[in-house]
C-alpha cells in the first residue's frame, strides 16, 4: 500500500502535464479514469479527513475520458485545486499554485468554477450538542441561541485554500487585537484575477541589492533594505532560512514577496449554509468548549447560530486560557476554512474573535494570503512579512528618480507596497494595479535601456568599410527580370549607407511573404562584389537553403559572382573540397544550414552575414558565424518573413536598425482564405479537385508526420493513401522534415515540374517554396496552428499569376474560441495585423518560434497590450543616454546598479550583430 501523498503525486504528476502552457498538452492526456483507480485504491489510510479528500478526487474525474476538451479542462482545473487547496501535494511552480487557487476562490470561469466538496444540507438546530461534535466530552449546559442574518456575501460563497499540512498549529487561539481600525475600505472584490499578476512576477520584477554582511542582528526598526532578513530581529533563523531558500534574502525582498490573494472575514455567513471548501465568518455562542480526549490532544468547541452547529478545534492550546477566554455562551466570531466530517461541519484553527455585543463590526482585518514557504506556517509568514512592512516599507530601494516617475505617472513603490501588505490601510485593488505598471515600466525601462545601449556601442564600433563601385542600381539591372517596388529599393538604399558606413552594419528586415526579401538579400551579398568580399546567408532548413542557391544561381550568376551550397547533406568529398576554395576566396556567396556553423568553415574575407528566419537561431550561433572573421566584424543583416508588430520589434530588436519592406510586387494577387468545419471536409476537398481539373497545383498541410498514440490528430502519412483514392487519377506525394536530404530535394524538384498534382506536407513546406502554380493550400486541424504560421503557409500560393486559395479545416475538437481566431485569418490578408493578433492570444515566444536566447524574460510587461508602455520606456531610455550615456549622474546611480543586475553578462549578447 502507497502513503496518501504518493497515491495524490500518482493522480496529479499526468494532470498538471495537461495543465502546461495553457493547456496545449490536455490532447494527450488518456486513461486518467484507470490511473485514478489503481493510485487511489492503494492509498493507506484510515484518516477521515483523507478518506474524504480522495473521495472528492475519484468523483471530480470520473468519466473524465469520455469528456469534451472544455469539460476536461474544468475538472482538471478542479482537481488540482482541490489538491492545492489541502495542501497534500507541492504545486509544481508558482504558475500552477495561481491559477488553481484562484479556481478554488471561484474566478475561473465556466459552470464548474466553483470548488464543491458536497451537496450540504441544513442540521437541524435542536440536534444534540453531543450528536453533533461526536462526542466533545463531558456534557455541557447549552447556551440559548440567537438566529443570525441568513444573507450571504460573495466572500463567504467562495472557496479557498483549506487547512495547510505544516500550518502553524502552535499559534494558540485568541482573538484579533482590537486597534480601533476605520471601516476598512479594500474589498475583495476590487481584487480580479484578469487585473492583478501572481504574487511571485511582483517578486521576480522588483529591484533587487544584495545583501550586506552583518556581525550582530538589529532591531527591525532600525534595518535597512538590504540589510539580510537573518540580522533582523523578528525573523528567526529557521524563518530566514526557509525564506532564503526561496530567494527570499533581504528585507527588500520580503518587502515584494506580495500576497497572492486576500481574505475578506467581515461578511457574516450563516452555518446552516456553509459548504466544504468555504473561507467564511461565522458567528455564533458557544454551545461546548471542552478537551478531547483520545490519541491526539485536541481542544473542541461546538458554535451554534440558530441555523446549525459548527466544530470548532485547535490542537495546540492552553486549557486554562481556552477555558477563561471562550466559555460556553460566550458569543464570537470565527473566520477559516471549512471542511466535512459526515454532515458535521468543521474549522481548524480559525482566527477567533470574542463579540462584547450584538453588532460589533468585526475587527479580524483582510487577511493577505501568501505564497507557501514549506516549513513556514501560513500564519508565522503573515505576521514576519507584514511586520517588516509595517517598519519598513517607506524604505523600498526606488532606483527610478522622482522627476521621471513624475514625467510618466508612475506610482511611489514604498506606499504601493505597504497597501499590499496592510490591506486595511488603503485599497488593495489600486494600489497592485499602480504597483504593476510601475513594475511593467521598469522592465521596460531597463531593457530598453540596455538595447539602446548596445546598439549605441556597436555603432562606435570601428566596421568595415565596403567599396560598392557604382552601387547597387546596375547590378539590379542586369540581373533582375523584374522591376523592383519602391519598398525594396529604399531597403536597399539603406542597406547601402550601411555599408559604406565606418561602423558595423546590424539591421533587421522585415518583409511579409511574398515581398521581396530574397531579392534584397541577394543584391546586398553582390554589392560586396566591387571590393571581393565574402558573404554567407544561414538558412533553418534544407529544403529553404537549396530554394536560395537556385534563386541565387539564377540571379549572381549573371553577374559572375560563385555561389556555393553546404548543408548536413553535403558529401565529405564536395565538402572538402568546397571548404578549400572557400578558404582561397573562390565563393562569393556560401549558402547552408547549421553546416556553415562548424568550426573548419573558413572565409578568405567574410564581409556580410545574412540569416534568414533569424528566429530560429539562438545569440550563441548567430556569434559563431561572426567570429569567422578575426579583425573587424562583419556587417549582419538578419530576415524574417514573420511580421513583427511594434511593440515586439521594440522590445526584442531595439539594439538593430530596422528596415521593413511593406509592399508586395505589381500584379500578385490576394489569396481568399475560409474557414470550414471538420465535417465539411469533403466539400473543401472538392474545390481542391477543381483546382487541379484546371491544372494547377495543391498542397495539404497536416500538424504531424506519423500518427500518434498521444495526440488524436489526422497525420500526413496515415492521410497519403486517403488523398491518392480522394484526387485520384491526379498525382500525390508526400514531403516532410524526417526524409533524407535528397529525397526531400526529389519530392520538391517533381512537384516543381508538375510531375505532382497534390503535395501531401507538414509544416516543412512553411518558409522557402516556391511553386507558382500551387494555388490551393489545405491546412488540416488548423485550430492546432498559431495565426502567423497560418500566414506563411498560406504565402505558399497565388505566387504566380493565379489567384490563391486557402482552405483552413478545423479539427473535430475545434470550439468557438479556435473558430473565431481562425476567422481572423479570413478576414485579413495583413500579415502585421495577423501578428498583433497571434501575439495578444499566444504571446511572443510562440509567435516567434525559438525565445531569444540572451533576453530576460519580462515578469509584469505584456508586449500585446502594454504598447503605449513601451513606447514611453523607449522615449524615457533614450532621453536618458542621451544625456548621460554610462549613467554616471549621482541620480542614476540607482538605475545604473539595477541595469547591470538584470543585465550583467547580456548587454554584449542581447543581440549577436
Amino acid at each position: 500500500m502507497n502513503s496518501v501523498a504518493d497515491a495524490l503525486e500518482a493522480v496529479v504528476r499526468p494532470l498538471r502535464f495537461a495543465a502546461r502552457r495553457n493547456f496545449a498538452n490536455l490532447p494527450v492526456l488518456k486513461g486518467v479514469e484507470r490511473t485514478v483507480e489503481m493510485a487511489l485504491s492503494r492509498a493507506d489510510t484510515e484518516h477521515p479527513e483523507d478518506q474524504r479528500i480522495l473521495k472528492a478526487l475519484r468523483d471530480r474525474l470520473a468519466g473524465f475520458d469520455a469528456l469534451d476538451l472544455p469539460d476536461k479542462k474544468e475538472r482538471v482545473m478542479e482537481a488540482l485545486a482541490l489538491v492545492d487547496t489541502h495542501g497534500l501535494v507541492s504545486p509544481e511552480n508558482e504558475d500552477e499554485r495561481a491559477w488553481s487557487r484562484r479556481f478554488a476562490k471561484g474566478e475561473s470561469s465556466g459552470p464548474a468554477s466553483r470548488v464543491q466538496e458536497a451537496e450540504v444540507r441544513p442540521v437541524s438546530s435542536s440536534r444534540s450538542t453531543t450528536g453533533v461534535s461526536g462526542g466533545l466530552g463531558p456534557r455541557v449546559q447549552e447556551a440559548e441561541v440567537r438566529p443570525v442574518s441568513s444573507s450571504r456575501s460573495a466572500t463567504g460563497a467562495s472557496g479557498g485554500p483549506g487547512p495547510q499540512r505544516g500550518e502553524d498549529t502552535g499559534s494558540r487561539a485568541r482573538p484579533s487585537s482590537s486597534l480601533g481600525r476605520q471601516e476598512k475600505s479594500a474589498r475583495s472584490s476590487e481584487m480580479s484575477a484578469d487585473e492583478l499578476p501572481h504574487a511571485r512576477a511582483f517578486f521576480l520584477a522588483a529591484p533587487r541589492a544584495p545583501a550586506r554582511k552583518l556581525t550582530k542582528r538589529v532591531a527591525m526598526r532600525d534595518a535597512q533594505p538590504d540589510y539580510p532578513l537573518s540580522s533582523v530581529v523578528g525573523v528567526g533563523p529557521k524563518t530566514a532560512d526557509k525564506l532564503a531558500a526561496r530567494g527570499v534574502e533581504t528585507v527588500q525582498d520580503a518587502l515584494f514577496f506580495l500576497p497572492t490573494k486576500y481574505e475578506d472575514p467581515r461578511e457574516v455567513t450563516t452555518i446552516g449554509s456553509l459548504r466544504a471548501g468555504d473561507k467564511a465568518m461565522i458567528q455564533g455562542v458557544v454551545a461546548v468548549s471542552a478537551l478531547r480526549p483520545g490519541r491526539r490532544r485536541m481542544w473542541e468547541m461546538a458554535i451554534k447560530d440558530g441555523t446549525g452547529v459548527l466544530s470548532v478545534r485547535f490542537f495546540r492550546f492552553s486549557p486554562a486560557e481556552m477555558l477563561s477566554r471562550y466559555p460556553v455562551g460566550t458569543r464570537v466570531r470565527a473566520f477559516g476554512s471549512v471542511t466535512f466530517f459526515g454532515s458535521q461541519r468543521q474549522m481548524a484553527h480559525p482566527e477567533m474573535e470574542v463579540l462584547p455585543g450584538d453588532s460589533v463590526p468585526s475587527e479580524i482585518p483582510i487577511l493577505p494570503v501568501y505564497p507557501d514557504i514549506e516549513g513556514v506556517p501560513p500564519r508565522t509568514l503573515r505576521r514576519v512579512l507584514q511586520s517588516i512592512a509595517q517598519h519598513l516599507a517607506g524604505r523600498v530601494h526606488d532606483p527610478i528618480p522622482l522627476e521621471i516617475r513624475e514625467r510618466w505617472s508612475l506610482a511611489p513603490l514604498a506606499p504601493a507596497v505597504r497597501a499590499a501588505h496592510l490591506p486595511d490601510e488603503g485599497g488593495v485593488g489600486p494600489a497592485l494595479r499602480g504597483l504593476r505598471r510601475r513594475l511593467a515600466f521598469d522592465e521596460l525601462l531597463y531593457l530598453q535601456m540596455a538595447l539602446t545601449s548596445n546598439r549605441s556601442h556597436k555603432e562606435q564600433e570601428a566596421g568595415l568599410v565596403h567599396d560598392l563601385g557604382s552601387g547597387w542600381r546596375p547590378l539590379a539591372e542586369k540581373a533582375l527580370p523584374f522591376t523592383l517596388t519602391g519598398a525594396q529599393t529604399r531597403v536597399l538604399d539603406e542597406i547601402a549607407a550601411d555599408l559604406q558606413a565606418p561602423r558595423p552594419m546590424s539591421r533587421l528586415l522585415q518583409g511579409d511573404v511574398g515581398s521581396g526579401k530574397t531579392a534584397v538579400a541577394l543584391l546586398s551579398s553582390a554589392m560586396l562584389r566591387h571590393g571581393a568580399r565574402q558573404a554567407c546567408l544561414l538558412a533553418p532548413t534544407e529544403i529553404l537553403a537549396e530554394q536560395h542557391a537556385r534563386s541565387a544561381q539564377n540571379i549572381l550568376g549573371k553577374l559572375g559572382l560563385q555561389v556555393a551550397l553546404l548543408t548536413g547533406s553535403t558529401t565529405t568529398k564536395a565538402r572538402r573540397t568546397l571548404l578549400r576554395i572557400l578558404k582561397r576566396g573562390d565563393i562569393d556567396l556560401l549558402i547552408g544550414t547549421h553546416a556553415l556553423l562548424e568550426p573548419d568553415v573558413g572565409f578568405n574575407d567574410l564581409g556580410l552575414v545574412i540569416i534568414d528566419e533569424q528566429h530560429r537561431f539562438g545569440v550563441e550561433q548567430r556569434a559563431k558565424l561572426l567570429a569567422k572573421r578575426e579583425t573587424l566584424p562583419p556587417d549582419v543583416l538578419v530576415m524574417t518573413a514573420t511580421p513583427i508588430p511594434r511593440t515586439l520589434t521594440l522590445s526584442l530588436y531595439g539594439d538593430l536598425r530596422v528596415s521593413v519592406i511593406d509592399e508586395l510586387p505589381p500584379g500578385r494577387n490576394p489569396t481568399e482564405t475560409r474557414v470550414y468545419a471538420a465535417r465539411e471536409v469533403a466539400q473543401a476537398y472538392k474545390e481542391v479537385t477543381q483546382a487541379l481539373e484546371t491544372g494547377r497545383q495543391a498542397y495539404v498541410v497536416f500538424p504531424l508526420v506519423e500518427a500518434s498514440d498521444q495526440l488524436v490528430l489526422k497525420s500526413a502519412t496515415e492521410a497519403m493513401q486517403d488523398l491518392s483514392r480522394t484526387f485520384h487519377p491526379h498525382r500525390v506525394g508526400l514531403l516532410h522534415g524526417k526524409m533524407k536530404s535528397d529525397e526531400k530535394s526529389t519530392i520538391m524538384q517533381s512537384f516543381a515540374r508538375k510531375q505532382l498534382d497534390v503535395l501531401v506536407a507538414t509544416t516543412v513546406i512553411e518558409v522557402g517554396v516556391d511553386v507558382p502554380n500551387a494555388t490551393v493550400m489545405v491546412v488540416e486541424e488548423a485550430d492546432r496552428f498559431g495565426l502567423s504560421q497560418l500566414h506563411q503557409l498560406r504565402g505558399r500560393v497565388g505566387r504566380g499569376q493565379h489567384g490563391g486559395l486557402c482552405l483552413l479545416i478545423a479539427g473535430d475538437k475545434a470550439g468557438a474560441d479556435a473558430n473565431q481566431r481562425l476567422s481572423v485569418m479570413a478576414a485579413t490578408q495583413d500579415g502585421f495585423l495577423i501578428a498583433q493578433r497571434d501575439l495578444e492570444i499566444r504571446g511572443p515566444g510562440e509567435v516567434l518560434g525559438t525565445r531569444q536566447s540572451g533576453l530576460p524574460d519580462l515578469v509584469m510587461a505584456d508586449l500585446a497590450t502594454d504598447g503605449r508602455l513601451i513606447e514611453e520606456a523607449r522615449e524615457e531610455a533614450e532621453r536618458i543616454l542621451g544625456a548621460d550615456p554610462e549613467l554616471t549622474l549621482p541620480s542614476h546611480a540607482g538605475m545604473r546598479g539595477e541595469l547591470y543586475r538584470r543585465f550583467s553578462g547580456k548587454l554584449a549578447r542581447i543581440q549577436a550583430g
